[in-house]
């Protein structure tokens, strides 16, 4: 088992990988703002996929860092799946890509879209873990899920639903880090 061990400061994140016998896989340090935490989790990713991750302080200036709305793999799967946000003209192309964009399934008097089983397939599932997450712990969601099912919707489709609204969400994120990105360069 690989894991990652972060110590937490008012400016800045120190991170070590290590793997299961203890030799290290990699150290950085990353600015404690929502850009770092970002870059903290492309790292993880690319160092250590996988990795347990420990957070010391998680408390004080840890506290954004972990508890940020998805887990760093999460975050690391859509940050390296998307790229450039700025190659995509709307969140509607974003979707697209990501493969929650429904495709119309029509059929006689039976309206209905299905699951697009295109795209990019780590980005799907990166939007499903959310999804998933959000329909078990975040109120606006699980009142979303209970809004669409009552509409007559299945449990499947509901999450399908939620992915959808996520994208736009996520995609705004993801523009906003880039723009913050560029101006400090």
């Amino acid at each position: 088992m690989t894991a990652i061990g972060i110590d937490t400061h008012k400016d800045s994140l120190a991170a070590c990988a290590v793997d299961g016998l203890g030799a290290v896989l990699g150290e950085a340090s990353f600015v404690n703002d929502p850009a770092g935490h970002a870059d903290l989790a492309a790292w993880a990713a690319r160092v250590a996929p996988g990795a347990k991750l420990g957070f010391e302080g998680s408390s004080t200036y840890g506290a954004a860092a972990a508890r940020t709305g998805v887990g760093p793999l999460t975050a690391a799967a859509l940050v390296a799946g998307t790229g450039d946000p700025g190659r995509f003209r709307s969140p509607d192309a974003f979707a697209m890509l990501a493969g929650v964009a429904p495709i119309p399934a029509s059929s006689g008097q039976t309206q209905r879209m299905r699951l697009n089983r295109g795209g990019n397939r780590q980005l799907n599932r990166a939007l499903h873990v959310i999804a998933l997450v959000q329909s078990r712990c975040h109120l606006p969601a699980k009142t979303y899920i209970a809004r669409k099912i009552a509409e007559g919707k299945s449990w499947r489709d509901a999450i399908r639903c939620l992915k959808r609204q996520l994208v736009r969400t996520v995609f705004g994120l993801l523009v906003e880090g880039s723009r913050q990105v560029r101006a400090a360069a």
